[in-house]
């Protein structure tokens, strides 16, 4: 899947907080600005959020596969 399309599909799944900002400048003495830290740490949510959304589809799926690894 592209980044956009995760994004639309869980997007409302996914927020930060103005305190998750703070903690994260505060643990990583970080420089970049809070926009920044803000758009690094929703991506980090997005990708939990998508591997949990798919191995909870693939928990719920039987999944044929024709090529042996």
């Amino acid at each position: 899947m592209t980044q956009l399309t995760v994004e639309k599909l869980l997007a409302d799944k996914v927020s930060v907080t103005e305190q998750e900002v703070e903690d994260y400048i505060k643990e990583n003495k970080s420089l970049e600005s809070k926009e920044t830290i803000q758009s690094l740490l929703k991506q980090q949510k997005l990708m939990t959020a998508y591997q949990t959304w798919i191995a909870d589809l693939l928990g719920k799926t039987k999944v044929n596969y024709f090529v042996k690894f």
